[in-house]
């Protein structure tokens, strides 16, 4: 589950359907004029009637993704199984529990079935080149460790938790938030076949560490060292590609004029952005820079930036820190990077300063939890 949030200079873009799903959010948003969807049944949308000479029947399903020429034809055979049999599924689960409603009209739009994306060969392998200095057992800690601190940080910590008279009086409100909720739904009328979920920020309880289990996690983040940035790349980059090839593929379909030249990837990690161009923009992009304060994570980026598929582009580089007054760039990344700072003043700074290095579209991607969507909403 992801949330993601597009922004664009230019007004008077329209957005194509897409296939219904549960999982994924994508918004679109003028500088100038805000778009407000509606509350509409599934097939039905806000875009002005196409004429029937213009008109193309809608897939029941989005265009599975190509598998890279190197795979085997058992392996896109196997593949090809899998995906259609998870397709099945997804439909039969539609069918009997209905889509549920998260609060948003935007999330009513955007559902879609994610379907699946393959790592390309030479990233493939040059990943296992890279990892096959680090222990099985070491990666697996590591691993562990980093999943606790995003998973500590996937709930705001609610102010004057704990003991005494400002636990007292934030329980009292929180009560009467919830209450206030249940009020405002009795007014709502779901569309047939949906069901509403609450959620109240601070009401669930913090997760248990994976590392030591039992032990209830509090709000951290690491710094991504040798050992962190490593198992970041086994257990999470071969992920974070999937989502950003899916995400990266529809804002291509929905804004079909979109032909960024430059990209600029903020926190892009071991860079599976660069990985994920091709497919969405093939032979398009000239120019890609990368910037992630963790220097290993650069190191690891500058390595797997010569296996990145053909159809990349042919000028990469690579910078710690986001130089003030640097020219803009016709297309800006930002995968996940906002749950993992600190407070909404910060992530607001952040979304300001990438909105002025910005010359056409932002891309905000982050986790489908719903203090992440909550953070990418309001960005």
């Amino acid at each position: 589950m992801l949330a993601a949030r597009v922004l664009r200079r230019r007004t008077g873009q329209l957005l194509s359907p897409v296939t219904q799903s549960q999982h994924t959010s994508l918004r679109h948003v003028h500088t100038t004029q805000p778009q407000r969807l509606k509350q509409v049944p599934d097939n039905m949308w806000i875009n002005p009637p196409v004429p029937a000479s213009q008109a193309q029947p809608a897939p029941t399903w989005p265009t599975r993704l190509a598998a890279t020429d190197s795979a085997t034809p058992s392996v896109i055979q196997s593949l090809t199984s899998l995906d259609e049999e998870m397709q099945e599924v997804y439909a039969e689960s539609l069918r009997t529990s209905g889509p549920i409603m998260r609060g948003t009209d935007e999330v009513r739009f955007g559902r879609k079935y994610l379907g699946m994306a393959e790592l390309p060969r030479q990233v493939s392998d040059k990943m296992a080149e890279l990892l096959a200095a680090y222990r099985p057992q070491a990666l697996r800690t590591d691993y562990l460790r980093l999943a606790d601190a995003l998973r500590s940080t996937g709930q705001v910590t609610p102010p004057g938790k704990g003991k005494g008279r400002k636990a007292a009086q934030h329980q009292r409100e929180n009560e009467k938030e919830k209450q206030q909720v249940l009020e405002d739904l009795q007014m709502v009328k779901p569309l047939p076949g949906e069901r509403i979920h609450v959620v109240v920020p601070g009401s669930r309880p913090p997760p248990d560490s994976l590392l030591k289990p039992g032990t209830p996690l509090k709000p951290h983040t690491l710094e991504y060292g040798v050992n962190e940035s490593a198992a970041y790349l086994a257990a999470l980059a071969p992920a974070t590609y999937g989502v950003l090839v899916n995400v990266l593929s529809e804002v291509s379909k929905r804004l079909p004029d979109l032909q960024p030249h430059t990209v600029l990837d903020f926190g892009c990690g071991p860079a599976p952005a660069l990985w994920a161009l091709p497919q969405a923009f093939p032979r398009m992009v000239q120019e890609y820079r990368g910037v992630d304060v963790s220097e290993h994570m650069l190191l690891l980026a500058e390595s797997l930036a010569a296996s990145i598929p053909e159809g990349g582009p042919p000028s990469v580089r690579f910078t710690r820190y986001l130089a003030p007054g640097a020219r803009t760039s016709d297309l800006v990344v930002a995968g996940f990077v906002l749950s993992e700072l600190p407070t909404d003043a910060t992530r607001w700074a952040l979304v300001d300063t990438l909105w002025e290095h910005t010359r056409d579209t932002l891309v905000l991607v982050d986790r489908g939890t719903p203090d992440a969507a909550r953070v990418v909403s309001e960005a």
